[in-house]
């Protein structure tokens, strides 16, 4: 009965794959997963390169003790906040993260993250 919401994006090595030692693509999910050893909840990032198997599967915890997630994406062209975002073409203005702590469950921590706008490349080195 809490939300458990996930973000995911494709990227290579650097901050959004919190690595500058990796090569390729890869698919990065933010989520919750509750811990085998200690059986708290954790929020992390769930990394996997892109088109590869599940025995390549990567976790990166960031946070134990996290009961719930929520995220919102903001369409500027509907100025409204969203539960999915599935516009492959374009990036929300905004995401909205709500995370709420075991230690304060009536009390969500909120971030509202702006997302620059896709670069492109044209592949011309001039």
């Amino acid at each position: 009965g809490v939300p458990q919401d996930e973000l995911e994006w494709l990227c290579g090595p650097g901050l959004g794959l919190m690595t500058e030692h990796a090569s390729g693509v890869y698919r990065v999910t933010l989520a919750l997963r509750q811990n085998e050893k200690t059986q708290q909840v954790e929020l992390g990032l769930r990394r996997i390169p892109e088109g590869g198997n599940r025995e390549e599967l990567n976790w990166w915890p960031l946070r134990t003790g996290i009961s719930a997630i929520e995220l919102r994406y903001y369409d500027a062209r509907t100025a409204q906040w969203n539960e999915r975002w599935i516009d492959a073409n374009n990036r929300p203005s905004l995401i909205r993260m709500k995370i709420w702590r075991d230690e304060e469950p009536e009390i969500p921590r909120e971030v509202v993250l702006h997302l620059p706008a896709r670069q492109f490349t044209t592949g011309d080195d001039s």
